[in-house]
C-alpha cells in the first residue's frame, strides 16, 4: 500500500470542499435570500473545514487501523534478482 502524502491530503480536502461550499452556499441563499451573506459563509466554512480535514487526514494516517504492511525494498529487490537470474539462466542453457 503506498503512502500518502501531504499534497495529496491538501488535494483530497480541496476536492471534498469543493462540493461541501456549493451545498453550504444554496442552503445559506435558500435559507436567507441573500447571495452576499451566502457567499460569505460559503467562503469561510470552506476554509475552516479544508484545514479540518487536512488536520482529520493526518491524524489518521497514523493510526495503523485498516492498513497493511507493504513488503520491504530488500524483499522485492531480491525477488526480482532471483526471477531475472533464473530467466537468464534458462535462456542461456537453451541456447
Amino acid at each position: 500500500m503506498a503512502r500518502e502524502t501531504h499534497l495529496r491530503s491538501i488535494a483530497k480536502a480541496i476536492s471534498w470542499r469543493i462540493g461541501g461550499t456549493a451545498v453550504t452556499f444554496v442552503i445559506t441563499l435558500l435559507v436567507t435570500g441573500q447571495i452576499d451573506l451566502a457567499t460569505k459563509i460559503g467562503l469561510l466554512d470552506t476554509l475552516v473545514k479544508v484545514g479540518a480535514f487536512y488536520v482529520h487526514e493526518r491524524l489518521w494516517h497514523r493510526v495503523g487501523f485498516g492498513k497493511t504492511a507493504q513488503p520491504s525494498t530488500s524483499m522485492v529487490t531480491a525477488t526480482s534478482s532471483a526471477v531475472l537470474w533464473s530467466s537468464m539462466m534458462r535462456v542461456s542453457t537453451t541456447s
